[in-house]
C-alpha cells in the first residue's frame, strides 16, 4: 500500500508540474477528461495501473503542452489536434484500466459535464 501511494503521489506530482495554463473546462471541451487521485482510490487501482497510468499521462502532456503552447497554430487547427490528441489518450488509459473502472470514469466526467 506504501509503494502504491508514493507512485501515486509521484505521479500527481509530476502531472501538477507539467500542467500549463489552460482552463480545466477548456481541456474539458475538447474531450480531455480529468483522472483524479480519488479516482485511483476508489478504483483501488494497482501499482502496475497507476504506473501505466503515469506514463500516459506523461506523454500525451508533452505533446498536449507544445500544442497549447505553439503560437503559430489557430485556435479552430489547435482544437482539433487537441481532440485527436484527447481521443488517442482516452483509448490508451481505456486499456489500461478495467472495463468497470473505465465506465466509472466516463460516467463521473459525463456527470460533471452536465453541471
Amino acid at each position: 500500500m506504501l509503494v502504491r501511494s508514493l507512485v501515486l503521489l509521484t505521479v500527481t506530482a509530476a502531472f501538477a508540474r507539467a500542467v500549463p495554463a489552460q482552463s480545466p473546462q477548456d481541456l474539458v471541451r475538447v474531450g480531455w477528461e480529468p483522472l483524479s487521485d480519488s479516482l485511483y482510490l476508489y478504483w483501488n487501482l494497482s501499482t502496475d495501473q497507476i504506473e501505466r497510468i503515469g506514463m500516459i499521462e506523461d506523454d500525451y502532456e508533452v505533446e498536449r503542452t507544445q500544442l497549447v503552447s505553439d503560437p503559430n497554430l489557430a485556435e479552430a487547427t489547435r482544437e482539433t489536434k487537441l481532440r485527436t490528441l484527447a481521443n488517442a489518450r482516452r483509448k490508451e488509459i481505456k486499456g489500461v484500466l478495467k472495463a468497470e473502472q473505465y465506465e466509472d470514469w466516463q460516467k463521473r466526467t459525463r456527470a460533471a459535464n452536465e453541471h
